[in-house]
């Protein structure tokens, strides 16, 4: 049905992010981490469930939150490939905290500084 060409043409054209990220990582050590945070109704694509799995088989330690509960990428595989643990009730409208920069964190730690060794 070209499903396997189509697996293997997003395996061959997967982006440099991904690519350098598959490399840098030692796998005998640390497994590399994906946190997908799907808080939307979105439709997710073949090619991202594609990616996923492939992601999941090289070795990626995967993590899936979506408190609404919805199929984002499972309904097409034709078999179970992720592990599904719900955990409370299912949660629609929320939204992802703004999270703090590091430029922030740096410029408070400066006026602290600035407090404690403040001269004069």
């Amino acid at each position: 049905n070209g499903m396997e060409y189509t697996i293997l043409a997003l395996g061959l054209s997967l982006g440099e992010e991904y690519m350098r990220e598959i490399q840098k990582f030692d796998f005998t050590k640390k497994n590399p981490k994906l946190l997908l945070l799907a808080f939307d109704e979105k439709d997710y694509s073949l090619e991202d469930s594609i990616l996923i799995a492939l992601l999941a088989k090289l070795g990626f330690d995967i993590v899936l939150f979506v408190p609404t509960g919805f199929q984002i990428l499972e309904r097409y595989y034709a078999r179970p490939l992720l592990v599904e643990h719900q955990i409370g009730s299912y949660m629609f409208g929320l939204s992802i905290p703004k999270a703090p920069s590091l430029k922030d964190d740096i410029l408070k730690i400066n006026t602290i500084f600035q407090r404690i060794f403040k001269r004069g």
